[in-house]
């Protein structure tokens, strides 16, 4: 967190004019130190995480030919690229932080121009990070320690058309709290 005055024509005032005037309000801004490095790995992770070991058997089995399945990752790439761009553009537009909250308030925010509408952006952004939080992240979670849990449990039941799905389960449950066990330990380690 770095600490600025208010006021930067404030910050320089005379030792005995300090006496007589009260030292300026200090605020928090958050520092940005997200890298190319960074931003470039975040990215990487989200995009890849664990569908790109899933999706690929399943797109060529239903669209029966490798072009084709091909054709649609480059696709889904180019669908990516765009929205990605999208979401530059706003973080380069709206120089707050906050991300999708802050995006989606400040894009759907009428108050300016229709004072009736004034309070549909906080709304609408906090049904998003409501939804995001409560459903996406944890469905994006429980698909990605699945798919573990299957490519883990595969070498126990190799001659299994289906390998059993508690196995699956038990495999996904023991790698998510082997996780959150590491992440308690990390995180905590200075506070406790």
């Amino acid at each position: 967190m770095c600490i600025y005055p208010d006021d930067p024509s404030t910050s320089h005032h005379l030792p005995h004019q300090a006496a007589h005037q009260q030292l300026p309000k200090k605020r928090t801004v958050l520092k940005k130190e997200l890298g190319f490095i960074s931003i470039t790995a975040l990215v990487l992770n989200c995009m890849l995480a664990s569908a790109i070991f899933v999706a690929p058997a399943l797109i060529l089995q239903y669209s029966g030919s490798i072009g084709l399945s091909l054709l649609l990752w480059l696709v889904g790439g180019v669908i990516t690229t765009l929205a990605s761009l999208c979401y530059l553009e706003l973080a380069l537009l709206v120089k707050k932080s906050g991300s999708t909250f802050v995006y989606i308030k400040e894009a759907y925010s009428f108050g300016r121009t229709k004072p009736w509408m004034e309070g549909v952006g906080s709304l609408i952004s906090f049904l998003m990070v409501w939804t995001d939080l409560m459903i996406i992240e944890p469905a994006s979670s429980a698909i990605g320690y699945l798919s573990l849990g299957h490519y883990l449990c595969r070498p126990f039941f190799i001659d299994c058309q289906e390998m059993p799905p508690y196995a699956v389960k038990m495999f996904a449950l023991f790698v998510l709290s082997k996780y959150n066990y590491y992440y308690s330990h990390v995180t905590f380690k200075g506070i406790l």
